[in-house]
């Protein structure tokens, strides 16, 4: 166990943002990401990028292929897809830029672009052929990274959007077509990139707040609590609940040897565990993004972007591990 595998590299593309699904159908695994054909502009706004969905068996290791190539249309890159399986359906998102990519790089993005926002397809078969005209437009301020929660009747989609000149995050009801709960905003703070899940009947969510020393994670319950930090400094969190109801967050730090790192919560997210370091010795900072889920023996995989200081093309990995890692 604990080994890495690839599941995806190509050395004329970078390759970025995995969200992993298991299907207990077939006992298969998902993969979607984002993949660009350049690393000359920012990776939000390159309007060619386009998703890959790629698929193996639990026990074929290593063997993954490819079910699918997503493309919305010509002036619109998908960006940060993310799966979930409920029920037999595929729900896929991803968000999109409204306007097209800059002649040369800048450093601030915002003012060159803007949300189109978050799209959502729905499939029995995602090898199915795929168009634009397929998916579905929700709020058009909305970005969001992370699969959909079904919670009840209700379909949820953690998102962040610019409100009163900050990021605040969201839980946005797809089966109402509005918004469910605010789950952080502050005057001061930014939330950004939520992560949900359901801990028997509370909806539990990981945000990320930018800060001078580098990005901070905190932890907030739905119903109008307000969000605490969890000690845990980092990137893009992604917070599942497991089979005994702990709760699992991975995520990146981006600063001071990047690194893709774990922490477990026995008590619904109060107190975090010792962080596990799952990946470390990156080629630079632009790393992370990891999505994990648990598999029916108990071990979990852990999908991420990546890039070594050897080799600078950025490449989709995954790490099977255990909790006594």
């Amino acid at each position: 166990m604990n080994s890495i595998e690839t599941i995806y590299y190509n050395p004329n593309e970078y390759a970025s943002f995995p969200s992993l699904a298991f299907n207990p159908l077939d006992n298969s695994l998902y993969c979607i990401f984002r993949i660009a054909h350049t690393r000359t502009y920012y990776t939000h706004i390159d309007t060619r990028s386009k998703a890959i969905i790629m698929k193996r068996h639990i026990d074929d290791d290593g063997n993954w292929t490819k079910v699918n190539e997503l493309t919305h249309n010509k002036s619109s890159g998908i960006q940060d897809a993310s799966i979930l399986i409920y029920n037999g359906i595929f729900y896929i998102t991803y968000f999109i830029w409204r306007n097209t990519v800059p002649t040369k790089p800048f450093t601030k993005e915002r003012r060159f672009v803007e949300l189109d926002g978050v799209y959502l397809w729905t499939t029995d078969d995602p090898s199915k052929s795929f168009s634009h005209s397929d998916v579905i437009l929700y709020r058009s301020s909305m970005a969001t990274s992370e699969p959909i929660v079904p919670y009840g009747s209700h379909l949820l989609i953690p998102a962040y959007e610019l409100y009163n000149n900050k990021d605040r995050s969201i839980l946005y009801d797809i089966t109402t077509d509005e918004i469910f709960t605010v789950i952080g905003q502050s005057d001061e703070l930014e939330f950004q990139e939520p992560s949900t899940c359901r801990w028997y009947n509370l909806l539990i969510s990981m945000l990320r707040v930018p800060s001078k020393t580098g990005s901070k994670l905190y932890v907030v319950y739905a119903e109008g609590a307000e969000p605490y930090y969890t000690g845990l400094d980092g990137v893009s969190p992604n917070l599942i609940t497991l089979s005994n109801n702990d709760l699992l967050c991975t995520f990146c730090r981006r600063i001071n040897n990047p690194s893709i790192r774990a922490s477990f919560s026995k008590d619904s997210g109060l107190t975090w565990g010792n962080e596990i370091i799952l990946a470390q010795n990156a080629g630079g900072w632009d790393v992370g993004y990891p999505s994990t889920v648990q598999l029916p023996d108990g071990s979990f995989i852990t999908a991420y972007y990546w890039y070594t200081k050897e080799d600078r093309i950025r490449q989709i990995e995954c790490i099977r591990w255990n909790r006594d890692y």
